[in-house]
Order: C-alpha cells, then structure tokens, then sequence
C-alpha cells in the first residue's frame, strides 16, 4: 500500500484534503459546541480570577489597586503575578 501511495502521491493528496473537508463537515457541530464550551468554561475561570484577586486586595485595604485594575489591564496582570493568579 505504501508503494501506491508513493506512487500516485499527488492523486492521494488530493483524496485526503476531499476527506478532511468531509470530515470536518461531518463533525462541524460538534467541533463548534466544544469550541464554545471551552470558551464558558475560560470566562468562569477568568471571573473567579479576577474576583479572587479583588478578594485579596480587599483583605488588604488595598481598594484603590482594586479602581485602577479596572482600567488598566497591564497592572491587573503585574497583581495577577504578585498573587500568584
């Protein structure tokens, strides 16, 4: 088999993309509803995040690192490290 395929490379190539484009259509569905299970599943994880870390400045009193984390994405990520989150 491996000889035929070797031989009539260009015409099993072809074939193979015909093929993974069924399959993809096949499976179309399925692949989206992962996709957006993997998206749920990252928001609720980005939000517990984010309220952890709010948690922990609150803890501190450190309300005003809380305001401006809000607008600057740059220094919620420097927190984010200084919690470990």
């Amino acid at each position: 088999m491996d000889i035929i395929v070797k031989a009539n490379q260009k015409l099993f190539e072809k074939e193979g993309d015909a093929m993974c484009k069924a399959l993809e259509e096949l499976m179309k569905d399925e692949l989206e509803a992962q996709m957006l299970k993997g998206k749920a599943i990252g928001a609720v994880q980005g939000e517990n995040r984010v309220n952890e870390l709010n948690q922990k400045l609150i803890n501190l009193g450190r309300i005003d690192d809380i305001l401006k984390s809000v607008t600057d994405k740059l220094y919620q990520q420097k927190l984010f490290k200084e919690f470990n989150l």
